[in-house]
């Protein structure tokens, strides 16, 4: 990936990332070029995945397989050639085409024990076909037993069929769970009572669900709800409407308001 370094904004060189900036966003990219990314398995799917990774714009990517490049690799491995066959591993066969696709991202090839000593020195863990259960629970174990939890994904394909699994700890938050833009939509009334119904401009449906979260601005009457660090789970009752809870004790809402989805 070629660039021009120019403006930084918040540690972010926005000339150099200016095609990324507007799909991650700051915060995301921020921590895209602070991560070290552990890519275990260099077959067609695990040299894709190391590619596209380093073409995004992480830190550095570590690749791991120790196995020489066979045959069948050449089908999906599309810089493994036949000479590297028996030869060479599948990780020193591809690591100098993959370190030249992006000039600010570290890459080599490691054939260190994947112990945890090891692991610990990365934020991420991708592990490609796999087919060893044990080494997988050994991987999450290692990764969950880390100070700072090392993020694992785990991905393999078979023939057209692909499945991926995610383990980012207990404590992981899931900010945006479908990568839909937040819902804004104009309210009209709030009930004063125990269910606390939201009604909506009969213009536009509010396209929420159930266990979705909204915040109100710009609210009349009853401002309290302006001012709520926390924003409501609701209860969808109608393409139109939706419930906060206890709106009893708040003044009587003038419309019009605004409610907000919130990423939660």
């Amino acid at each position: 990936m070629a660039g021009v370094k120019g403006e930084i904004e918040d540690g972010i060189d926005t000339n150099l990332h200016s095609r990324q900036l507007p799909v991650y966003g700051f915060e995301a990219m921020r921590r895209m070029l602070a991560s070290d990314v552990l890519v275990i398995g260099l077959k067609g799917l695990g040299v894709e995945i190391a590619k596209n990774i380093i073409l995004a714009g992480v830190r550095s990517v570590t690749l791991w397989d120790c196995d020489l490049v066979q045959p069948s690799d050449l089908s999906s491995q599309f810089y493994a050639t036949e000479n590297d066959v028996g030869v060479v591993s599948r990780a020193q066969a591809s690591v100098r085409q993959l370190a030249a696709l992006n000039q600010y991202v570290a890459v080599k090839a490691a054939d260190t024990p994947l112990d945890a000593t090891f692991l610990s020195a990365f934020k991420v863990i991708v592990s490609t076909n796999n087919t060893s259960l044990e080494r997988l629970r050994m991987l999450s174990g290692l990764a969950r037993s880390q100070a700072e939890h090392v993020r694992l994904i785990v991905a393999d394909t078979f023939g057209v069929l692909g499945t991926v699994a995610c383990d980012f700890g207990d404590q992981f938050v899931m900010h945006d769970p479908d990568g839909e833009e937040p819902v804004s939509c104009i309210v009209t009334s709030i009930s004063n009572d125990e269910l606390g119904t939201v009604a909506v401009h009969e213009d536009k449906k509010h396209g929420l669900q159930t266990g979705d979260f909204v915040r109100f601005s710009e609210v009349t009457g009853a401002t309290q709800l302006n001012l709520t660090a926390e924003p409501f789970e609701i209860k969808v009752t109608g393409p139109f409407t939706f419930s906060i809870g206890d709106t009893s004790r708040l003044g009587r809402v003038r419309a019009p308001s605004i409610a907000a989805h919130a990423r939660c």
